[in-house]
């Protein structure tokens, strides 16, 4: 896209390896959403929007147009996962961040290309996939490779946006760069009802799969950083409006920047 091959891109920053500092926290981790209305929540009312467009414009040939929220985050498994235990050793289809979070509970990460993952899973070369929620196992085929899905989440939502060459963009007509951004818009919509409906959908009637479930005592112990990022997250639905600075998102360490650290710039109204 960069060169002009193709006009436009719609991904994820990790997945596609984005040169830019906030590329981890695009797919599925680490936010750790709750819902998929989170990432737009962030995007569009918490100062997210503007962190990518500076990001991205200092990447050459680059325009960062959009983000919306997929499906969440869940694995799919040739052999039950009742505990934490039972990831160990477990080879996983995932996302690069993911992957490299996953791998302190013993999973071991794997990386190919999307379209041959059915057959590894045939072949015996994974042993599960943590990249999409139920809907997507279905829909791409992986629901007749696997037998079990385990209703746990690393992230209730990916996390991706469009992109587009930067020549390209410019030369568009002004009501083309209207008209496309509402095109992204109904993209966005669309899957925001589609996949909720499909998680339900597809677990109680979908017949393929067998769901299990890591008991919640053992899930919040054993992740106690996952879930203090829910809770943190969670408090966007109650709090006053803040601007996330950018070097405090893309800040090292083991726990991702929280509420309690940032400062509110302005206070919603109320009804």
């Amino acid at each position: 896209m960069q060169r002009g091959t193709i006009d436009a891109v719609q991904s994820d920053d990790d997945s596609i390896a984005a040169p830019v500092d906030i590329s981890a926290f695009g797919a599925c981790f680490p936010f750790a959403s709750r819902y998929s209305l989170d990432v737009p929540v962030l995007f569009y009312h918490y100062g997210l929007k503007e962190i990518w467009q500076e990001a991205y414009a200092e990447v050459k040939g680059v325009t960062w147009l959009s983000d919306g929220a997929w499906d969440p985050c869940n694995f799919a498994t040739v052999e039950p996962i009742r505990t934490i235990a039972d990831l160990k050793g477990k080879r996983i289809f995932t996302f690069p961040t993911g992957g490299r979070f996953l791998k302190r509970f013993g999973v071991v990460p794997v990386t190919l290309p999307w379209e041959d993952i059915e057959v590894a899973m045939q072949t015996g070369e994974f042993d599960g996939i943590a990249w999409s929620g139920v809907t997507e196992v279905y829909t791409a085929g992986w629901a007749d490779v696997t037998k079990y899905y385990l209703t746990n989440n690393i992230s209730g939502a990916w996390a991706g946006s469009c992109f587009a060459n930067s020549d390209t963009w410019a030369a568009l007509p002004q009501h083309l760069k209207t008209l496309f951004p509402l095109s992204m818009d109904s993209s966005h919509y669309y899957r925001q009802h589609w996949y909720w409906w499909g998680e339900a959908h597809c677990r109680t009637t979908g017949g393929k799969l067998e769901l299990t479930t890591i008991p919640d005592e053992e899930w919040s112990n054993r992740f106690p950083i996952l879930c203090r990022r829910r809770e943190k997250v969670s408090l966007f639905a109650h709090a006053n409006r803040y601007a996330i600075p950018r070097q405090l998102l893309t800040q090292r360490g083991e726990d991702p920047p929280c509420l309690t650290q940032l400062k509110p710039t302005c206070v919603m109204s109320k009804p």
